[in-house]
Formats: C-alpha cells, sequence, structure tokens
C-alpha cells in the first residue's frame, strides 16, 4: 500500500505486562521470532503509515533499541490510561486526518485489515479516530454496557440491510451462507 501522510498510526507499548510474570516489557515478548510491537509495526508500515509513533513507558530504552530508528517515540513516564498515552503522541499528530490506536500487544493483526480500516474510514469522507479494540472476558462496566448496547443495535442494522439488498439482487440470507432464491424451496 502506499505511503499515507494524512494517516497517522499510535502503537501502545508503554505497559509494564506484570501479568506475563517477565522483567522484559510486554511488547518485546516475541511471537514467531519478533517483538510482538514489531509485528505490530510492520502491519502499520504495511498499511500505508511511513513511521508509527511508539509510546514507551517501562522498559523504553529497550524497545527503542529492539526497533530502531524507523519509528518516532514518546514517552509515558506514568501510566493513566490508553487516553493519556495517545495524548503522548499528539505532536505528530498535527498533520494527520485519521489516527489509528493500536494495543502493543496485539500480533496477530495484519497490513490488510488496518489498510481496510483506512481506506473504510477514507469512504466515510471524515477525519476520525480509528481505534482498533479488543473485549476482555469478564471486564465489566457501565461504559462497556453501554457500548455493547450501540454495537448490538449498529450489527443488528447492518444485518437488516445486507438482508434487504440480498432481496433487491433475488439472493435469500442465512445465518450461514447466501444463496439464490431458486436453489431452495
Amino acid at each position: 500500500m502506499s505511503q499515507n501522510a494524512s494517516v497517522a498510526g499510535i502503537i501502545l507499548a508503554a505497559g509494564k505486562g506484570t501479568r506475563m510474570k517477565s522483567e522484559l516489557p510486554k511488547g518485546l515478548h516475541t511471537v514467531c521470532g519478533l517483538p510482538m510491537v514489531e509485528h505490530i509495526g510492520r502491519a502499520l508500515k504495511g498499511a500505508g503509515i511511513a513511521r508509527p509513533v511508539v509510546v514507551i513507558g517501562h522498559g523504553g530504552e529497550a524497545m527503542k533499541e529492539a526497533l530502531g530508528e524507523s519509528y518516532a517515540y514518546v514517552w509515558q513516564r506514568e501510566q493513566l490510561g490508553t487516553g493519556h498515552a495517545a495524548m503522548m503522541a499528539s505532536d505528530y499528530l498535527q498533520q494527520a486526518s485519521t489516527v489509528l490506536i493500536v494495543p502493543g500487544d496485539t500480533p496477530l493483526l495484519t497490513s490488510e485489515s488496518l489498510g481496510a480500516l483506512i481506506e473504510a474510514d477514507a469512504v466515510a469522507h471524515q477525519p476520525r479516530l480509528a481505534r482498533v479494540t479488543r473485549q476482555v472476558p469478564g471486564v465489566d462496566d457501565a461504559r462497556s454496557h453501554t457500548r455493547r448496547r450501540i454495537a448490538r443495535r449498529q450489527i443488528l442494522a447492518h444485518r437488516r440491510r445486507r438482508r434487504e439488498r440480498a432481496a433487491r439482487a433475488g439472493l435469500r440470507v442465512g445465518a450461514r451462507r447466501v444463496a439464490a432464491r431458486h436453489d431452495h424451496p
């Protein structure tokens, strides 16, 4: 994918990773021979982000040494949450119309999935913040309940639109597949 100067990428890699039971920063744990953060950085670069910004904290010097000069780095000396980490990178985001904020421990993200997210944002014709998220089972609070309600409404609306489009095209949309109407009695 071509480089896109109006899209910025932030990798959140400042956490200690205490659940990993290691002194090594979480993002530096290897998956298939590369640090997790490097997998994410490569995906962002493959999606057209020339120089992702890595938010570092615990073990930041080791992170910089492992990743090299192809990244910009900002320090989050005090871990005050995701929003605070993104705020630390704000100086690098002035020219960006779209910002991808990616957790530093998601090595399975691909440049294709991030590129699709960027393209979907471009189709919407408005700058926005696109955050790659994941749900943590068992963690619940009032905000997550509201997010789930909103997400469920969006999913149901999407399914309804998909059924309507399929009906206009003469297709039947089932739970598992789309088939031509004449294939079913």
